[in-house]
C-alpha cells in the first residue's frame, strides 16, 4: 500500500488526496480550513500515527480512481473500468470523496453501480453548469460521511441523496438544447456516447474519449465561405454542440473552412449516423444548428439516464 501512496506523492495531488480522504470520513471542509481542522482533530502522536496508517490504506483505493487501467478493476465487472475511464475524461474531482467512501464500505457490484450512475449525474451537471458549485461539493461530502457512518448502505441509498441535485429529464433536455461545449475532449465524448445510443448500445455513456476528429460544421474561424453568417451569430453558434460532429479517420482537415455545400458529401459519406444526418439539411445557419441541437437533446436524455 505504501507504493500506492508514493504514486500520488506529487504535492498538489497529495494535498488533494488527504483532503478528499478527510471529507470522506468527517464531511466537507474547505481547502483553506483543512489543516486547522486536521490539527484540531488529530492532536496526539498516536492519533497522527493512526491517521497516517489510514492514509496509506486509503491510497490503495484512491489511486485506481485516477487510473482505469489499474489492476484493482480486474476484480470488478467491466463497466466499472469503463466508468472510471469516462469520469477521467470528464475531469471530475468533487466526486472523489464520495467514491472513496463507497470503495471502502460497499461491495464491488454496488461500487460499479455508483460509478455508472456517477457518469450520468456528472454529464447532467456539466451541461447545466452546476458541476463546480460549492453547494454540490457539500452534498457529495455529506453523502460520503453518511456512507462512512454506514447510514447509507447501497447504491440506491446514495442515489436517493444525490438525485435531488441532478437535473431531471425535462431540465436536462432544455439545458442540452442550448449548451455550448468549448472543450474538444468533452464534445467528442458527448457525440460518441450519443452515437452509441443511436446504435442501441444498452450502456452508451460508457465510452471514453477517442482520437476521432471533431469538426465544426460552421468553422470555428469565420472564413470567406461563411460571410453570410453574422459575426454575432457565429460567436453564439460556433461552439454549440448542434454545430459539432465527429468525422472518421482520414478526414482531410483542409476542408474545415469550406462552405456547407462542399462539406455535405463528406458528412453524408460518414459511417457515423449523427454526422451523416447533417447532410439532410439544405443549408447551415442559426435555425439549422438550433434544430439539430434540439434533436440531440432528445437523444441525450436517453444516453445519460437517471
Amino acid at each position: 500500500m505504501t507504493g500506492a501512496l508514493e504514486t500520488i506523492a506529487e504535492s498538489e495531488i497529495l494535498r488533494t488526496f488527504v483532503r478528499h480522504y478527510w471529507i470522506s470520513q468527517f464531511g466537507v471542509v474547505r481547502t483553506a480550513e483543512f489543516f486547522n481542522a486536521l490539527k484540531e482533530k488529530k492532536q496526539s502522536e498516536l492519533e497522527v500515527v493512526s491517521f497516517s496508517d489510514e492514509l496509506v490504506t486509503a491510497a490503495g483505493r484512491y489511486v485506481p480512481l485516477l487510473n482505469p487501467t489499474h489492476s484493482l478493476w480486474n476484480d470488478y465487472r467491466p463497466e466499472a473500468r469503463k466508468a472510471v475511464a469516462v469520469l477521467d475524461v470528464l475531469g471530475l474531482v468533487q466526486t472523489r470523496p464520495l467514491l472513496l467512501a463507497v470503495m471502502d464500505k460497499f461491495k464491488p457490484d454496488q461500487i460499479t453501480e455508483v460509478l455508472k450512475a456517477m457518469v450520468s449525474w456528472a454529464v447532467r451537471l456539466l451541461i447545466s453548469g452546476k458541476q463546480g458549485s460549492g453547494a454540490l461539493e457539500t452534498v457529495y461530502g455529506t453523502v460520503a460521511e453518511q456512507i462512512t457512518q454506514r447510514k447509507l448502505k447501497t447504491s440506491r441509498d446514495v442515489a436517493g441523496k444525490i438525485l435531488p441535485q441532478i437535473p431531471n429529464d425535462n431540465q436536462f433536455e432544455s439545458d442540452f438544447a442550448v449548451a455550448n461545449v468549448g472543450k474538444a475532449h468533452l464534445a467528442r465524448y458527448y457525440l460518441r456516447a450519443m452515437e452509441q445510443q443511436k446504435l442501441n448500445n444498452p450502456e452508451p455513456y460508457l465510452v471514453p474519449d477517442n482520437a476521432m476528429t471533431l469538426e465544426h460544421v460552421m468553422p470555428d474561424k469565420q472564413s470567406e465561405d461563411w460571410k453570410h453568417v453574422s459575426a454575432q451569430d457565429h460567436e453564439t453558434l460556433v461552439s454549440r454542440i448542434g454545430n459539432l460532429c465527429l468525422l472518421d479517420s482520414g478526414f482531410n482537415s483542409n476542408v474545415s473552412g469550406k462552405n456547407f455545400d462542399y462539406k455535405k458529401p463528406i458528412l453524408k459519406a460518414s459511417t457515423l449516423k449523427l454526422t451523416s444526418m447533417i447532410a439532410d439539411y439544405q443549408a447551415w445557419g442559426r435555425t439549422d444548428v438550433e434544430n439539430r441541437q434540439k434533436q440531440l437533446a432528445g437523444i441525450a436524455v436517453k444516453t445519460w439516464p437517471i
